[in-house]
């Protein structure tokens, strides 16, 4: 008798501890089900509270890119309008001869001058292409091209370097933009 009591203590003590050990795999299981559930969660709410603070810092990183490939774009095009300034600066006595000769005629379908201003020393080349009857005199503060006259200065065509080619920049610098750019 006290061996059936004993085994059937044994075997009470195995049953309660096979069930104990499930019972403590169950709350394993389930902690782990938990704490996976709540590390989503976090995670989620964590995503959600970035995604408005990555959109911002994306849209100012946009802005700040559009803003400097705009300063580059105009960098590049001034860097053409200085290039071109210096090219027509740098012509030799013949060719600056016809440029102004062309200027000078088309000024002419436009305006009849009396007197042209222009810079000491264009002044000769000048007084060649307009002839004795119209007065060119020298003007140091034209520093290129010419200033046609009429009515004693009461009538002014400017025909310097840098007002035709600032005209023709901004008349052609769509244009230009198309050519360097594309678009």
């Amino acid at each position: 008798m006290s061996d059936s009591i004993l085994k059937q203590a044994r075997e009470e003590a195995v049953t309660k501890e096979k069930e104990t050990d499930e019972y403590i795999a169950r709350l394993k299981m389930e902690s782990q089900d938990r704490l996976v559930a709540y590390e989503k969660a976090i995670r989620e709410r964590r995503n959600s509270e970035l995604v408005p603070e990555v959109k911002k810092i994306e849209g100012t990183a946009k802005k700040k890119a559009k803003e400097r490939v705009l300063e580059e774009k105009c960098s590049i095009l001034e860097t053409v309008k200085n290039n071109v300034r210096k090219t027509i600066l740098a012509l030799d006595d013949k060719q600056k001869e016809k440029l102004l000769e062309r200027l000078y005629k088309n000024a002419c379908r436009h305006f009849s001058a009396e007197h042209v201003r222009c810079n000491p020393q264009d002044q000769a080349i000048l007084q060649k292409i307009v002839g004795k009857n119209i007065k060119v005199s020298k003007d140091a503060r034209v520093k290129n091209g010419m200033i046609l006259e009429k009515n004693f200065g009461k009538h002014i065509v400017d025909y310097t370097f840098d007002r035709i080619l600032a005209g023709l920049f901004a008349e052609k610098e769509e244009e230009l933009q198309k050519i360097l750019f594309g678009k």
